[in-house]
C-alpha cells in the first residue's frame, strides 16, 4: 500500500486532480488459509469520465451498503484486529457478513508520530 500512495498522488497531481475526502482501503478477497488478501487502496475524487488513462492508476464506484460498523485507534498496519472483532460480533449475533471489510483512514499518519491518534472508521459489509 506505501507504494501505490506515491504513483497515485503523482498521478493526481500531475493531472490537476483534487482528493474530496479521506483514502480508504477496500478489501477485494481474503484467502483465510493462506494469509493474502488483495485490496484497492484509493483516493476518493470528483466523478470524471475524462481523466488520463493509466497503466497503474484506474478509478472505480464504490455504491453504499449497509455494514457493521467500529472505529480503530491505531497503526494502521494492525487495523485487521478491528476486522476480526467485527467477525465476531457479527457471529455472535447471527449477522452474515460479507467478511471484506472497507477502511477510511482519518488521519495522515506522517502527520504524526503518536499512532493512538491514527483513526480509521472500520465497515464489514452484511451479506
Amino acid at each position: 500500500m506505501m507504494n501505490n500512495i506515491q504513483i497515485i498522488t503523482d498521478y493526481l497531481r500531475n493531472n490537476t486532480i483534487s482528493i474530496v475526502d479521506d483514502p480508504f482501503l477496500q478489501v477485494t478477497s481474503f484467502d483465510f488459509e493462506n494469509d493474502k488478501m488483495t485490496f484497492d487502496f484509493c483516493f476518493p475524487v470528483a466523478k470524471n469520465s475524462k481523466y488520463p488513462k493509466d497503466q497503474k492508476v484506474s478509478f472505480k464506484r464504490v455504491e453504499g451498503f449497509k455494514a457493521l460498523k467500529t472505529t480503530y485507534f491505531g497503526n494502521y498496519s494492525r487495523s485487521d484486529h478491528a476486522w476480526f472483532r467485527l467477525m465476531e460480533m457479527a457471529d455472535r449475533q447471527g449477522i452474515e457478513i460479507s467478511g471484506l471489510p472497507l477502511e477510511i483512514f482519518r488521519n495522515d499518519p506522517h502527520n504524526t508520530a503518536n499512532e493512538l491518534s491514527w483513526k480509521a472508521d472500520v465497515f464489514m459489509p452484511l451479506k
